[in-house]
């Protein structure tokens, strides 16, 4: 019986973690040959969607209660890049299960099992017919929820609001910027973060934290200000980038992007 009760064990946990492995192509690559950061969250996304599938509690799943997932706020810290034609793997688990959201966990490992990122995630729960917060008390979270002690976790670091900034360019979403829950993707903000700087700057320096909040989802036909400001940071030898985009008075997303020297 305890051996029965051991594999059963075992077996939930491996239902509890899911893992997928990737082989980093030329058309998911920066012009610098390493898997961008508009990529990496797109990876993110997927393997949740996966996850979540496998455990019932995806798209297709919660859809009888008109509930979707969106995804709230994202932290990264990477410690290098995978460069192109390399295989490396990502691991998720879910951390915890409130009412309102949930709370992800990702460990991104090469072929050699070394960690080299991780990045931690909050899905809030929307109403897909009323647009508003959802109510997961439906769910069962003890049954997916995977805390995962002694495993570090990235903290989720306050993002500092953008004061005086030095750049600025506008845009506007077009068809091609939206998702099944029609708005904005997440990489197409990501993106535009990232266009805050030039090719000469990124070929210089290289993402080693990134976070990101959605205040407000982005429709189709919105026009929205992108505006940035650098705080070097000397005794780290950081640049830390602070991104609004906001459409007239609202704030839609901000994010605070560290990028370091590359070798």
């Amino acid at each position: 019986m305890r051996g029965f009760r051991s594999f059963f064990t075992n077996f939930a946990l491996m239902e509890r973690i899911h893992t997928h492995n990737y082989y980093l192509t030329a058309d998911e690559c920066n012009p610098q040959g390493q898997l961008s950061l508009p990529r990496l969250v797109e990876l993110v996304i997927e393997t949740a969607t996966e996850h979540a599938n496998k455990l019932h509690i995806g798209y297709a799943d919660l859809l009888q209660y008109n509930i979707g997932w969106v995804l709230s706020r994202l932290s990264v810290e990477i410690e290098n890049w995978p460069e192109v034609n390399t295989e490396f793997e990502m691991r998720t688990w879910i951390v915890d299960c409130k009412r309102m959201y949930s709370t992800r966990a990702h460990e991104l490992r090469d072929s050699n099992g070394h960690v080299f990122g991780r990045v931690r995630t909050v899905w809030a729960a929307i109403d897909t017919k009323r647009r508003v917060a959802a109510d997961l008390s439906v769910l069962n979270p003890e049954v997916f929820v995977c805390p995962m002690p002694g495993v570090p976790l990235v903290e989720m670091n306050r993002i500092p609001l953008l004061g005086d900034h030095e750049r600025k360019f506008e845009y506007k979403f077009r068809y091609s910027d939206m998702d099944v829950n029609r708005h904005v993707t997440s990489r197409r903000y990501v993106e535009l973060i990232m266009d805050s700087h030039t090719l000469e700057w990124h070929d210089i320096n290289a993402v080693s934290r990134f976070d990101i909040a959605f205040h407000h989802e982005s429709l189709w036909g919105q026009e929205v200000e992108v505006s940035s400001t650098d705080i070097p940071d000397a005794s780290a030898g950081t640049v830390q980038t602070l991104t609004e985009l906001r459409h007239g008075d609202q704030r839609q997303t901000v994010a605070s992007t560290i990028y370091r020297k590359r070798n």
